[in-house]
């Protein structure tokens, strides 16, 4: 399955349950982008 920017696959499955899951990060121009962060202006460090 793709989501998102990664592969998420199955690897292991012990009593109906998903015992290990493999996630690989898509290299593709494609992906969602992350949010931003807001900026850290406005904060000044106080070095004494």
């Amino acid at each position: 399955m793709k989501f998102s920017g990664y592969k998420f696959e199955v690897v292991d499955i012990d009593n109906y349950r998903i015992d290990q899951l493999l996630v690989t990060r898509l290299d593709n121009k494609s992906n969602v982008p992350a949010p931003k962060l807001p900026d850290a202006q406005g904060k000044e460090d106080s070095a004494a």
